[in-house]
């Protein structure tokens, strides 16, 4: 890791765009999801079912929804048994919301794969400390052989188990141009780590319990990929987001509906927070509601009738 003393200027550089300070946010923000299913067949209850020797790995059945601009809200019952779904919506400050979940079948392998993502600019005239932290509670069949062992790791998917990936990242909003769709959400790969292009700061965990019942916790992103802490800039622009997947075994599952939410870092001082809350700018907050768009029109509908009537009397 590179020295958490680097200069604070450079993280400032890293977070914002070229040119002077913006006014509005980045126009990028949405969800998207992908459930799949694949089939375990020929597996034996202790070997991996995502295993290179299994000739059916390949998705026997999977769904895509959401995209650029919208939520998502999708569920689906396999063929060979278990249940998927997914809610992905935005809360406090336009920050994602996550309720996800998979139930593997007897012979199956089922997972949720769900993204929000929202672009800001802090409008905010002095630079100032920034972080997030996610909130988790889920139920879990119990993952034993992957509890401890740090995400980078591939860890086996034995039959019964359930667990879950959480990632948290900082992206220039410029690597969002062209996400449209759901699938171009998915392909696009919201769980980008540091040393990737355009990845700004990344935080990940594997979540799971030692055996089945309960389980919470928390993952705050609190540093840049250089290690330092982070700091906004006025004008600084990026994209927040989150990803959830949720694979389940063979009678496994992971059940993350209980909501996982996303917020500003509360070891921040309650100024700073309070300062945030009220200098991020959403690019969600930035699209009027349908009816304020039907009021818009009815307006200009209205404009043109007068001009009409009043060019009517001059005549």
């Amino acid at each position: 890791m590179m020295n958490a003393r680097v200069s604070r200027a450079a993280l400032v550089f890293g977070l914002c765009l070229p040119g002077a300070a913006q006014a509005a946010a980045p126009t990028v923000w949405g969800t998207g999801t992908y459930l799949t299913s694949r089939n375990c067949n020929g597996v034996a209850a202790g070997e991996n079912c995502l295993g290179p020797t299994n000739p059916n790995l390949r998705i026997q059945q999977g769904v895509y929804d959401g995209g650029a601009s919208t939520g998502t809200n999708v569920a689906l019952d396999p063929a060979t048994g278990g249940h998927i779904q997914s809610v992905v919506t935005f809360g406090a400050l336009d920050l994602p919301v996550i309720k996800a979940g998979a139930w593997a079948g007897a012979d199956n392998r089922n997972n949720s794969n769900s993204v929000g993502y929202q672009g800001f600019t802090y409008g905010g005239t002095a630079g100032t400390a920034f972080g997030l932290t996610a909130n988790f509670d889920f139920t879990s069949s119990g993952s034993p052989a992957s509890v401890t062992t740090s995400l980078e790791e591939p860890v086996p998917e034995i039959a019964g188990e359930g667990f879950g990936y959480l990632v948290l990242s900082l992206l220039d909003p410029s690597l969002l141009t062209g996400v449209v769709t759901a699938q171009d959400v998915f392909d696009f790969g919201f769980g980008r780590a540091c040393g990737e292009a355009g990845v700004i700061g990344s935080a990940s965990i594997r979540l799971g319990t030692l055996g089945a019942g309960p389980g919470a916790g928390s993952l705050t992103l609190g540093t840049d990929c250089a290690g330092n802490a982070l700091y906004l800039a006025p004008g600084a622009s990026f994209v927040v987001s989150m990803l959830l997947q949720t694979p389940s075994n063979r009678g496994g599952f992971f059940d993350a509906t209980h909501t996982v939410t996303l917020g500003l870092d509360p070891t921040l001082s309650e100024e700073v927070r309070t300062s945030l809350a009220a200098t991020l700018v959403s690019a969600q907050s930035l699209v009027p509601e349908p009816g304020s768009w039907a009021m818009m029109i009815a307006g200009f509908g209205l404009v043109g009738s007068m001009q009409r009537r009043w060019r009517s009397v001059a005549a």
